[in-house]
Parts: structure tokens; sequence; C-alpha cells
């Protein structure tokens, strides 16, 4: 949990670096000619990503090794 934490506040720090850097931009490009610039949320959309099982069974391994009582079971495709 505190990796996610950690993940999100430098996301956050990230985000907010490059709109600062965006309202800069746009302000010099007004001033220089009509825009050119996209909207700031295009610059920050991100795609999503699906984990792998590898990835997902990785994770479960550690929060099961972290002491989280958990069960770990293959279920094949198309059971639920």
């Amino acid at each position: 949990m505190a990796m996610r934490g950690v993940r999100k506040r430098l996301r956050s720090e990230a985000d907010g670096r490059l709109r600062q850097a965006h309202m800069t931009a746009t302000f010099t490009a007004l001033t220089q000619s009509k825009g050119g610039l996209k909207p700031v949320d295009h610059y920050l959309r991100r795609e999503a990503r699906r984990q792998s099982p590898k990835e997902l069974h990785g994770i479960f391994k550690a929060m099961k090794a972290s002491g989280m009582p958990l069960r770990i079971r293959k279920v094949r495709k198309g059971r639920t």
C-alpha cells in the first residue's frame, strides 16, 4: 500500500509540473500567434493497461508472503 501512495504522489507531482509547463507554453503561444497547443488533458491521458496473469500472480504471492490470509488458485478461462 505504501508503494501505491508513493507512486500516486510522484505521478501527481509530475502532472503538476506538466500542467505548469503547459500554462507557460500556452501563454507564450498566445502572445506569439493564435494557439497551436492542444488542451492539457490531451497530454495527461494515459491508456489503460491490463496486468498480465504473471504480474497478478506475483502481486498475490507478495500479499500472501506479507501475511495476508489468501488462497491462490488457478481459474481456467471461462469459469467463474
